[in-house]
């Protein structure tokens, strides 16, 4: 039971530093980026802790500037390259040592796709069950919406319904598609 709760508790946090993100952006994946706090984000902002807590776990790098762009908009290949590498630090691998083998390319990520990282972390997330794409596309160029955001989070963590937990304060769910509520 404690080993279910730490899990759960784990992905809980995870799934905090992940909601900051829904409301700003992921910054790009760059090797080079050593700095300790972004350029943009002043301490003082509301969300600072959860931005720098996102950074610290690993999820994001900055910008060559040393910037986060915390006005930009959320695209799906933000969220994978995200989510790509909480499961390479939960595997302890790295992005070249991590086997892939076996797993189909989305028709639109294939292997000559210009990002290297973003083929790797598609196939990666892909993997993991995280993204399926729609027929095998996974679009990384289109915004996520809530709905779609909401489902990747639920397959990235395997959250699920606790019976007697916190009721929801989504007022709109009827409106999403029945797969994602």
């Amino acid at each position: 039971m404690r080993k279910v709760q730490k899990k759960r508790l784990q992905a809980m946090r995870w799934l905090a530093c992940l909601a900051i993100i829904i409301g700003s952006t992921l910054s790009p994946m760059s090797q080079g980026a050593s700095a300790v706090s972004y350029t943009d984000v002043d301490p003082s902002n509301t969300h600072y802790a959860n931005i720098m807590a996102a950074f610290e776990n690993g999820f994001m790098t900055s910008y060559p500037d040393g910037s986060f762009k915390p006005n930009l908009q959320l695209s799906r290949a933000n969220v994978v390259k995200s989510l790509g590498k909480y499961v390479l630090k939960t595997s302890g691998k790295d992005l070249v040592d991590f086997d892939v083998s076996g797993v189909v390319p989305f028709n639109d990520v294939p292997p000559t796709h210009p990002d290297y990282e973003m083929y790797r972390y598609s196939l990666i997330v892909k993997q993991a069950g995280i993204f399926s794409g729609s027929n095998n596309y996974l679009m990384p160029m289109n915004l996520m919406s809530h709905q779609h955001m909401a489902k990747v989070l639920v397959g990235a963590f395997a959250l699920e319904h606790v019976e007697g937990g916190p009721g929801s304060k989504v007022i709109d769910n009827h409106l999403a598609l029945e797969e994602f509520r």
